[in-house]
């Protein structure tokens, strides 16, 4: 039986949707989650529920002692890192403990899962999946920070894909689009002092938008599971609007001007910024 991890298995997020259909495709799925108590339904499901919290190392270390002992000297198949966070933020106001925070939960965290079950990985010939977003590749104002954490993302598994190649790992990433999840679950406003509180109601309609639409969790882990299980390909692109994202980001690089910033400083009104106030 294949063997599967998935970190960040919270109730409405991807990786609790992923494990329920890696567990009906017959796999055993180790799911975890910073609350037990959170993830217990998944436990109904057959599903293995562990507490792991991936930016602290010493939960990390815990949880591969729980994990070797359950797997019994059976390597580990996959390796989902999917664990990580959001927050909405001007890129010069931004709280860096947040900052610091997220880039714990959506860089380091994974950096040391990976490094962690590498042994185990390399017992089974694995497959790491790096949950990442096209958000990575996108100029999306107000969110800086959690751009800069999936680029950065993205530049650790194309490089570990290239190191690991020759041991016979994988390491695959996947460009996220735009999935309805609880990912952003705090809700910032700009302070009537802020350089940008001109475009207050759109920021805070983009907040809104980025927690209530995109594709069902569900749906998102039923093409995740094809394009991971099913296929050899290093880069997967699934999630509302996705496609689109990997359609136009490849025309720019043909055309004498770039697409993306003028749409979203034209989406958010940003003319507005700087002007004069009545």
């Amino acid at each position: 039986m294949k063997t599967a991890i998935i970190t960040g298995c919270s109730p409405g997020g991807i990786g609790h949707a992923l494990a329920l259909e890696l567990k009906h495709r017959g796999l055993r799925v180790f799911a975890t989650g910073r609350s037990l108590e959170k993830i217990s339904d998944l436990k109904k499901s057959g599903i293995e529920c562990l507490s792991l919290t991936v930016d602290e190392p010493a939960s990390v270390a815990a949880f591969r002692e729980e994990v070797v002992k359950l797997l019994g000297g059976q390597g580990l198949d996959y390796l989902f890192n999917n664990a990580g966070m959001a927050a909405f933020r001007p890129a010069t106001e931004s709280d860096l403990g947040v900052c610091k925070t997220m880039f714990g939960a959506n860089v380091f965290g994974v950096i040391d899962m990976c490094q962690t079950f590498l042994p185990s990985l390399l017992a089974a010939k694995g497959v790491i999946v790096n949950v990442g977003s096209v958000a990575g590749h996108l100029p999306l104002p107000f969110m800086s920070n959690y751009c800069a954490s999936k680029a950065a993302l993205h530049a650790y598994s194309e490089c570990m894909r290239v190191e690991l190649a020759p041991l016979g790992v994988r390491a695959v990433y996947v460009m996220t689009g735009n999935v309805k999840t609880n990912t952003v679950n705090v809700k910032y406003h700009l302070e009537e002092g802020s350089l940008w509180y001109p475009v207050k109601e759109n920021y805070e309609k983009e907040q809104e938008k980025a927690a209530t639409t995109g594709m069902a969790p569900a749906a998102f882990a039923v093409q995740l599971a094809d394009q991971t299980l099913n296929s050899r390909r290093d880069t997967v692109w699934v999630g509302e609007g996705a496609l689109m994202t990997r359609i136009i980001s490849g025309l720019e690089n043909y055309l004498p001007f770039k697409l993306w910033p003028a749409a979203f400083s034209h989406g958010y009104g940003m003319k507005r910024i700087g002007a004069p106030r009545n």
